[in-house]
């Protein structure tokens, strides 16, 4: 009894289905290795966080930013930077980690800020780390001990290198990044040439998708002074009768 040949239908389905299939398993396998991406940046960046903590605690101080940092103030002039922003490059000194972590997928370092301690400002050092999530929509991380006591200076993170940037990267947000893997393109520090956040539009996006807000329960210049919580000549904004009111004169006259 002869077999039944395939008609040229049936083995158009069944290639078909092969192709599905196959994509199926691509797609699976491509989110499977994004994900695992993911955890490793979620994992170094807490492992960073607890050695620049540590180092702290140690020497009284955080590390410089490295590979070609530069500083960010409201106005131009060494004076005004209030925080300087890098990478965390191999020669990073953190006494804690023997080997420095980079991003698993583009091997390069992952971006540091840390604020500048000026004894007239008689301020504390504060820092962030971040990161960027990959997935169908790109995510930014950002961790660090950082409190904002300003909404000029909502993070120690920007993608861009002016030192008057306004391109803050907030935690849980996809406007502006750290650094990209779409169209990777990055300055000299690591960070995006252009976010769309430069916009205060799109700054009110970023802040809306992170969630930002002020948390903080100083209810005077005095008491964000006293915090070491100073950031230079920004306005301020105090806890009063249970809202924040912006402070105008820059907290100056508290110092």
């Amino acid at each position: 009894m002869k077999k039944k040949a395939f008609t040229v239908a049936e083995l158009l389905v069944a290639v078909t289905i092969m192709i599905i299939l196959i994509s199926i398993s691509f797609i699976t396998y491509t989110n499977y290795m994004a994900s695992a991406r993911n955890s490793q940046r979620i994992v170094d960046l807490a492992t960073i966080s607890s050695a620049l903590e540590l180092n702290y605690k140690t020497n009284g101080i955080l590390p410089e930013p490295k590979g070609n940092a530069f500083g960010i103030g409201k106005e131009s002039g060494d004076s005004n930077v209030a925080f300087n922003q890098g990478q965390i490059t191999n020669d990073f000194q953190l006494d804690s980690l023997s080997t420095i972590p980079m991003d698993p997928a583009t091997k390069t370092p992952y971006i540091y800020g840390k604020t500048v301690k000026r004894l007239e400002w008689k301020n504390k050092e504060q820092y962030q780390v971040s990161a960027t999530l990959e997935g169908e929509k790109q995510v930014a991380m950002v961790r660090g001990n950082f409190q904002p006591v300003s909404d000029d200076y909502p993070s120690l993170i920007i993608a861009g290198n002016s030192y008057d940037s306004n391109i803050f990267v907030l935690n849980n947000q996809s406007v502006n990044f750290a650094y990209s893997f779409a169209n990777y393109t990055r300055n000299p520090d690591g960070t995006l040439i252009l976010g769309p956040g430069s916009t205060n539009e799109g700054m009110e996006k970023a802040k809306e998708q992170s969630g930002f807000a002020l948390r903080h329960s100083y209810k005077s210049c005095k008491e964000i002074i006293n915090a070491g919580k100073y950031m230079g000549k920004v306005t301020y904004q105090v806890l009063k009768d249970g809202n924040y009111q912006a402070n105008e004169d820059n907290c100056e006259d508290s110092l």
